[in-house]
C-alpha cells in the first residue's frame, strides 16, 4: 500500500576505525644517539674486540722495538709495551668512531627525523630522503643500551630507536616486546654465523688428546733409539722421524687412508691467500718474540741466557737435518697434530674459545724450556703462537695458513735470531769472553776471590789485547772492577762447538753465583762474565772455566762480593 511504511532489515554496523599502530614511532635520531648504539654493538661484536686486541699488541710491539732502537731496556720496558697498547687502544676506539661518523654524514637520511612502522613481515623505516624495510627474519637480536634500544639486522647493520622515542618505560618495555614477538614469529633471532670454515671431523676431543699424547711420546721415544743407533741414524730421524709420527697418528685417529686422512685433518685446499696471510702472520710472530726478547733483557739486563742455543748446537753438530726439521718437518708435524687433529677433536666439545686455548697450551708445553721468569715469558710467546695459527686454522678453513706461518717465523729465527742484531737481548753469548794467546784477552790466571781492574770483555781486537795474572791482582777492600768466584776444567776431550762451550760456560756461572753471592742473580746488582779457552788455548792444554762478579752498572766494587747479599 502506497504510504505505507515498509520494514526493511537493518544495515550490518559498520567497523569500528582501525586505531593507529600502538607501536609506530616517530622520532628525531641524533647523531650522537646513533654514534653510542654503534659503539655499543661494536664493543658486544668478538671480531670487533679481536681487531682491537690486534691493534693494542701491534701497537705494543712497535712501542717496544722503535723506542728500544735508541734506548737501552730497563725495567720499565714493560711499561712501554703497556704504553703502546694503551695507545693502541685509543687509536682503535678513535678510528672505528671516526668512521662511523664519516659514514653518519656521508649517508642521507642516516640522521633526523624519523617514522618506524610495524608491518606484518617487518619494520619500515621512513626517512625525509628514503624508506626501507627490515624483515623481522633477518633481525637476529634486540639490545636495550640504555641509551637506546637497537634492532641488529647483521655485524654492524643496526636500527637505534632513542629512549626519547618512548612514552615512558612502560611504552619502551611494550615496545621491545611486540618486536620480539614479531621476531621470534618469523623465525628471526638467530645470530650472525661465525666465521670459522672448518667442516666437522669424525673423531671427539677425546681420541685427539689420546693420539697427540701417544704421537709425542713415540716421537720422544724413537728419537732416542736414533741416536743410541748411529749419528746417521739421528740425523735422518732428526730430519723426518716427526713426519712419519704424525701421519701414523693421523693414519688412526681417522681411521681411513692416508691420503684421506691427511684431506681430512688438513682441511680446505691451499691457495696462494693463504700462504700470503701465512707469511704475514709468520713475520708477526717473530716480532712478537723479538719486542719479548727486548722486554726480558730489561727486566733481567745482564743475559737470558740463550732461548735458540739449542738451535745453535743443533746447527753445528748437524745443520742439514737441522734446517729440514726446525723449517719444514716440524712446523709441517705439529701443525697437523695440534691444529689439525686436537683443535679439530676439541670444537665438537669445548667451542671456538675453549679449543684454542687448550690446543694452545698443549703446544706450549711440548717446547721444552727451563722455568724460570724469562723462559715463563718465553712459554707464554709459544702459547700466543699456538693461537694465532689455531685462529688462522679456523678462519681459512685450511692449515696452509698456520704451516706457512709456522715455516716463515721458524725460518726467521733460525737465519737471523732474536735481536735483530740491535745488541741486546738474547741473540748471542756478549757476557762468555774467549781467553788465549789468539784473542783479545791472551791470559786470565787469577783463582778464586782473586779481585782486580778492567773489565775482559771491553777488549774487542787484537791490537788491544789484555791479560790478567797475579801481577794484575787487587786488594778487594780496595776499588776494583771484577772478582773471581769460579774457576773449574771442563773435562771433554775436544773442545766443545762455541754454541755448546758457551752453554755449559754461562750454566756454571748461573749456578755458582747465588752460592757465593748469597743472593739469587735476578734480584742481585751485580753480574758475571765467563771466560773460557780459545781454540788455541785448548790446544795449548787450558781447560779452566772462569766466572767474575762485576757490578751491573760498571761502577766499581769495593769489598768482597762473597756473602754480601749484594
Amino acid at each position: 500500500m502506497i504510504g505505507t511504511p515498509v520494514s526493511l532489515p537493518s544495515p550490518p554496523p559498520l567497523p569500528p576505525p582501525l586505531p593507529a599502530q600502538r607501536h609506530d614511532l616517530a622520532f628525531v635520531l641524533e647523531e650522537r644517539a646513533a654514534l653510542q648504539a654503534a659503539d655499543h654493538v661494536r664493543r658486544s661484536l668478538p671480531g670487533s674486540r679481536w681487531t682491537l686486541g690486534a691493534i693494542m699488541a701491534l701497537s705494543a710491539l712497535a712501542a717496544v722495538i722503535f723506542v728500544h732502537l735508541v734506548v737501552e731496556p730497563g725495567p720499565w720496558s714493560l711499561g712501554v709495551a703497556a704504553a703502546g697498547a694503551g695507545l693502541g687502544w685509543w687509536s682503535g676506539h678513535r678510528s672505528a668512531r671516526a668512521a662511523t661518523i664519516r659514514m653518519l654524514r656521508a649517508t642521507p637520511g642516516a640522521v633526523g627525523p624519523r617514522t618506524l612502522r610495524f608491518e606484518p613481515d617487518g619494520v619500515v623505516v621512513a626517512t625525509p630522503t628514503v624508506t626501507s624495510q627490515l624483515a623481522w627474519s633477518g633481525v637476529h637480536g634486540i639490545v636495550d643500551t640504555g641509551e637506546a634500544v637497537v634492532l641488529l639486522a647483521g655485524p654492524m647493520a643496526i636500527v637505534p630507536v632513542p629512549s626519547a622515542a618512548f612514552r615512558d618505560a612502560e611504552d619502551r618495555a611494550a615496545w621491545m616486546a611486540a618486536a620480539r614477538a614479531a621476531v621470534d614469529a618469523h623465525g628471526g633471532g638467530r645470530a650472525a654465523e661465525q666465521p670459522w670454515r672448518l667442516p666437522p671431523v669424525g673423531f671427539g676431543g677425546g681420541r685427539a688428546v689420546l693420539t697427540v699424547v701417544l704421537a709425542v711420546a713415540a716421537e720422544i721415544a724413537l728419537t732416542e733409539l736414533a741416536y743410541r743407533w748411529s749419528d746417521l741414524a739421528a740425523d735422518l730421524w732428526w730430519a723426518g722421524g716427526g713426519l712419519l709420527t704424525t701421519v701414523a697418528a693421523v693414519r688412526v685417529v681417522t681411521a681411513t687412508r692416508v691420503r684421506s686422512a691427511i684431506a681430512t685433518v688438513w682441511g680446505g685446499r691451499p691457495t696462494w691467500a693463504h700462504v700470503g696471510v701465512g707469511a704475514a702472520l709468520g713475520l708477526l710472530i717473530w716480532f712478537v718474540d723479538e719486542s719479548l726478547m727486548i722486554v726480558i733483557g730489561g727486566l733481567w739486563p745482564a743475559t737470558l741466557g740463550d732461548s735458540q742455543a739449542w738451535i745453535d748446537d743443533a746447527m753445528l753438530l748437524a745443520p742439514a737435518a737441522t734446517m729440514v726439521a726446525v723449517v719444514l718437518t716440524g712446523p709441517i708435524a705439529e701443525e697437523v697434530l695440534f691444529r689439525g687433529v686436537l683443535l679439530r677433536g676439541l670444537l665438537r666439545r669445548r667451542g671456538v674459545l675453549g679449543a684454542v686455548l687448550l690446543s694452545s697450551v698443549a703446544f706450549a708445553l711440548v717446547h721444552p724450556s727451563e722455568w724460570s721468569p724469562p723462559a715463563v715469558l718465553l712459554l707464554a710467546s709459544t702459547f700466543v703462537a699456538g693461537a694465532i695459527f689455531a685462529f688462522a686454522t679456523l678462519r681459512t678453513g685450511t692449515l696452509t695458513a698456520a704451516v706457512v706461518a709456522h715455516v716463515v717465523a721458524n725460518l726467521a729465527v733460525t737465519l737471523f735470531g732474536f735481536g735483530f742484531g740491535f745488541g741486546f737481548g738474547a741473540g748471542g753469548h756478549d757476557w762468555v769472553v774467549p781467553a788465549g794467546p789468539d784473542v783479545p784477552v791472551t791470559a786470565f790466571t787469577l783463582a778464586v776471590g782473586d779481585c782486580a781492574d778492567g773489565y775482559p770483555d771491553d777488549a774487542h781486537h787484537l791490537d788491544e789485547t789484555r791479560r790478567w795474572t797475579d801481577d794484575d791482582r787487587v786488594a778487594c777492600d780496595l776499588a776494583h772492577d771484577v772478582e773471581v768466584y769460579l774457576r773449574a776444567p771442563l773435562t771433554t776431550v775436544e773442545r766443545p762447538p762455541e754454541a755448546m762451550l758457551a752453554d755449559e760456560a754461562d750454566t756454571w756461572c748461573y749456578d755458582a753465583f747465588a752460592p757465593y753471592v748469597d743472593r739469587d742473580w735476578e734480584t742481585s746488582d751485580l753480574d758475571y762474565l765467563a771466560l773460557v779457552p780459545s781454540p788455541v788455548a785448548w790446544d795449548a792444554g787450558a781447560r779452566d772455566v772462569v766466572c767474575v762478579l762485576h757490578e751491573l752498572g760498571r761502577r766499581q766494587l769495593e769489598g768482597t762480593a762473597a756473602g754480601s747479599r749484594r
